[in-house]
């Protein structure tokens, strides 16, 4: 363990949340799935420190290379329904005028997308940056390129804790960019410090319901969300699955969801009535943030703990 005292702060704190299993206190040896070759082999505890430790170091650059990617694209590629997924000639550019507009008003502030799994956070998070003229950022897809490793990976190998330190060590690298939009993970609410690094900028809650959710992520499969145990996309039951999950986790999330500057409500869903374009949703979201702007206060977040995070 003596890279992880050596570690610099934040390196430290998530090394420090390893699961005792990972390595034997007895042999010094532990056996992993590695994440660059995908073979199974043993390492010893302390390659095990160096590599996430190494993983921790590259975190700043791999918001570089982020940054650097998104910049390049012409095009905004996302995987929304194609029905009425532009919008009409003047619609367009009164959508356009009032986004340049609340660009400015934004003054260089990042805006942040929370909310849950299948909620479009990452759509039209890409959406919403071609509209501000912003950067684009996904904080998954961050730690993904510094690890190496998808995150049902990551979950998989060192827990959920693990995970959530990194993200949070995302979070706080990206607090000191101007001009991006944020997709966060959908549990990124959960912890304090998350919430310090956000209110460096404005947060969006993108609210869809339960079923909607369910339907989305069980025909995109269960593979790329850890939190979602069991079923597959063939299996009739893997919906209601989905459901009962999703309820359990929306339950245990709602109060932090509620502590967002803006709540973007998806209405049309439940009546089986046609999912609104990708177009229509960004343009839902600029008027929300034009409104917030326009009024010129942001409330101070609480959740049922009682805690209170500071602008």
């Amino acid at each position: 363990m003596a890279l992880v005292a050596q570690a610099p702060a934040f390196q430290r704190s998530f090394l420090e949340a390893l699961p005792a299993a990972n390595w034997s206190h007895q042999t010094g040896t532990t056996r992993t799935h590695c994440w660059h070759n995908c073979q199974r082999q043993k390492e010893s505890g302390q390659q095990l420190e160096l590599r996430l430790l190494q993983s921790a170091q590259r975190l700043p650059a791999a918001c570089a290379r982020f940054k650097r990617r998104e910049s390049r694209k012409k095009d905004v590629q996302c995987s929304a329904t194609p029905r009425r997924d532009s919008l009409e000639p003047e619609s367009e550019r009164r959508v356009q005028e009032k986004a340049v507009g609340v660009a400015k008003a934004l003054g260089g502030v990042n805006v942040y997308l929370v909310g849950m799994m299948g909620s479009g956070k990452s759509t039209i998070g890409k959406l919403l940056a071609e509209r501000l003229q912003y950067r684009f950022f996904d904080c998954d897809e961050v730690i993904e390129g510094a690890v190496g490793a998808p995150v049902s990976q990551i979950f998989k190998e060192n827990g959920e804790d693990t995970f959530r330190k990194l993200e949070t060590e995302v979070l706080s690298q990206l607090a000191r960019e101007t001009r991006s939009v944020i997709s966060t993970g959908g549990g990124a609410v959960l912890r304090k410090e998350n919430w310090s690094s956000m209110h460096y900028g404005i947060s969006i809650f993108l609210q869809v319901p339960i079923q909607t959710l369910a339907k989305r992520v069980t025909k995109n499969g269960h593979a790329s969300r850890p939190l979602l145990n069991g079923g597959d996309a063939t299996d009739e039951s893997a919906e209601t699955k989905a459901f009962t999950r999703l309820s359990t986790i929306w339950k245990d999330r709602k109060a932090f969801y509620e502590n967002a500057d803006v709540t973007v409500s998806i209405a049309g869903y439940e009546e089986g009535e046609e999912e609104m374009s990708t177009a229509s949703l960004v343009e839902k979201v600029v008027h929300e943030l034009e409104t917030l702007l326009k009024e010129r206060g942001v409330k101070k977040p609480q959740d049922s703990t009682g805690w209170v995070t500071e602008l």
